[in-house]
């Protein structure tokens, strides 16, 4: 604190804060909650909302219950990786993005520099469109502003429902103060366009900033004498350069398969396996170690390019010899075959092979858009629901289709 100018110094011993000492320091976005929202939003079981990168919240939840994880993490963090350039939107399912190597890889640099724009990225995301605003959030200092207030506030978690009056208080200091405080934090103040922070630090640009600490995870709260504190996390800290890099924990490598169909896969096995056992399994746990359940339906409910059983078999294919049950599984073959024949002008669906029309009635991604009770050798496609996204959906799932 003695490198702290003196009116700022005062101004900081006028403010509520409490003691504090955050007690996480793990490498920067190295825990496996950060990695199984990146899989389950490459898996396809989360898709992204029409026109948006934001996650659609009906999959969140469904996952979420399957796995039992917080949703409301699942989707903070999914904006996040998706502002920080982890994950992007596709056309219907999310996909890597220029980061996704880096979020997994070990360049504190790197990951640095794609947190700092995922925050500028969200910051600009929920601010009001119609706010005026005199510069790009690129060229605000918001980040710069952050370091020199965290700066000062080092070790102190301070009232949150006073939180925003404090951060514009503090862009008003003096700023021969700011710039000698800049200068002693290593920063060069001629970059800083100290006179832009008030104008981007208004209500909405307040909740705004919050709104993108939490989903970065660089800020967390907590409560004591019924009032709530905030504070700079260590992940926040190392991201704004004001705390070590800690080194990165032993990689958790784990990997088995069990008769009863169930595998266990520590979060840092390659990518791609986990990816794959996400998108075609039943979550039941995610921690260190994620626990999956093999599962007929689960692998049909996915679109595959080749074949759920084809897929997983290559992501099991390092723990040979598999149980013969997950064998048995991954290689059995459908009993129902031929061509379904859509007429478009009255939504009916028929088959050469009756059996594939019970297959459709149960089907956990099909069922929904066929009319209960229709002639036991027909399909008759709901009214009001969708028939050419009905056509798409069974050509996903391996359907062959004619007509429509």
């Amino acid at each position: 604190m003695s490198t702290i100018p003196d009116i700022i110094k005062q101004f900081t011993d006028q403010q509520d804060a409490v003691p504090f000492s955050p007690d996480d320091h793990e490498f920067p976005y190295s825990g496996y909650w950060w990695k199984a929202v990146a899989y389950i939003l490459l898996s396809g079981r989360v898709k992204p909302k029409s026109c948006s990168a934001s996650p659609n919240m009906t999959d969140v939840n469904r996952v979420c219950k399957e796995a039992n994880f917080d949703q409301y993490f699942f989707r903070r963090a999914s904006e996040f990786l998706t502002a920080a350039g982890v994950v992007k939107s596709g056309h219907e399912y999310y996909e890597k993005d220029k980061n996704f190597g880096v979020f997994l890889g070990n360049d504190i640099a790197a990951i640095r520099s794609a947190a700092r724009n995922g925050v500028l990225k969200l910051i600009e995301k929920e601010n009001d469109c119609r706010a005026w605003r005199p510069t790009l959030v690129w060229n605000a200092g918001l980040i710069e502003f952050l370091i020199l207030f965290f700066t000062v506030f080092e070790g102190w978690a301070l009232r949150y429902d006073k939180i925003g009056s404090i951060f514009i208080k503090f862009s008003k200091l003096p700023e021969t103060s700011l710039q000698a405080l800049a200068s002693r934090s290593g920063i060069d103040e001629r970059e800083i366009p100290f006179f832009n922070w008030e104008n981007w630090l208004d209500k909405k640009g307040q909740a705004a900033l919050l709104s993108a600490l939490f989903s970065a995870g660089w800020a967390y709260t907590f409560l004591q004498n019924k009032t709530d504190w905030i504070y700079l996390n260590n992940t926040g800290r190392v991201m704004l350069g004001l705390e070590n890099t800690p080194s990165k924990p032993p990689e958790i490598l784990e990997f088995k398969a069990l008769p009863n169909l169930c595998v266990f896969a520590g979060a840092d096995l390659p990518a791609e396996k986990l990816i794959t056992l996400f998108r075609y399994s039943r979550i039941r746990r995610i921690d260190r170690v994620f626990e999956f359940q093999l599962d007929k339906k689960a692998m049909n409910e996915m679109p595959s390019g080749t074949s759920a059983g084809e897929e997983l078999k290559k992501a099991l294919q390092a723990l040979e010899p598999i149980p013969q049950t997950i064998k048995n599984l991954l290689e059995d073959k459908p009993e129902t075959g031929g061509i379904l024949h859509i007429s478009s002008c009255s939504a009916v669906v028929k088959s050469e092979d009756p059996a594939m029309l019970d297959v459709i009635r149960k089907h956990g991604k099909l069922k929904g858009y066929i009319k209960p009770g229709g002639p036991p050798d027909y399909l008759l496609i709901k009214s009001g629901s969708d028939l050419y996204n009905f056509i798409k959906r069974c050509r996903e799932f391996g359907f062959e289709t004619k007509g429509g």
